[in-house]
């Protein structure tokens, strides 16, 4: 029963399915659409994790300077684990408050979004790791703005993830 131009779907999968992609497929009359679906098993986080970088990470020149701590949510270190963290550049928008309605970016330069390590290594006895790495953009139509991706994953496999993103 339609609400509007909105129709329901109830799907459900057997409860040892596999998780991963999976195709919704839908027959109205000669025409067939499918749009894939995400199936998870959600698992919460079990580790604290706090990735800073100093105040003129993005500025100050090709070296992208980091600091990682991870803990156990009852506060314990995660001691030894095993981390990683992700970056991916994705265009921004240009803008400064003085010329507000001027448009910076450079529409003949385009930037394509492709994910890369950072960071990937063994925490030290106390949950923490610094790293450096350098990040070098060449034709970015303007500014850019960074996603982080950081996984610290657990003796058995299991990880906890934190994601943010900065300017």
């Amino acid at each position: 029963r339609p609400v509007g131009d909105f129709y329901r779907f109830d799907l459900k999968t057997d409860e040892n399915a596999p998780t991963g992609t999976w195709n919704a497929d839908v027959v109205l009359g000669g025409s067939t659409f499918r749009k894939p679906l995400k199936i998870e098993a959600v698992k919460p986080n079990r580790l604290k994790i706090d990735l800073t970088f100093g105040e003129e990470a993005f500025v100050e020149g090709p070296t992208l300077k980091g600091d990682l701590s991870a803990q156990w949510l009852h506060g314990a270190s995660a001691a030894g684990m095993r981390a990683e963290v992700m970056l991916t550049l994705s265009p921004g928008v240009t803008r400064f408050s003085r010329s507000a309605d001027h448009i910076f970016d450079d529409p003949t330069r385009s930037i394509k979004p492709e994910q890369r390590t950072v960071f990937g290594g063994t925490l030290d006895p106390n949950g923490k790791a610094h790293f450096e790495e350098s990040v070098s953009v060449e034709d970015a139509p303007g500014f850019l703005t960074a996603h982080f991706k950081t996984r610290v994953f657990e003796a058995g496999g299991d990880f906890s993830v934190s994601q943010r993103s900065a300017p």
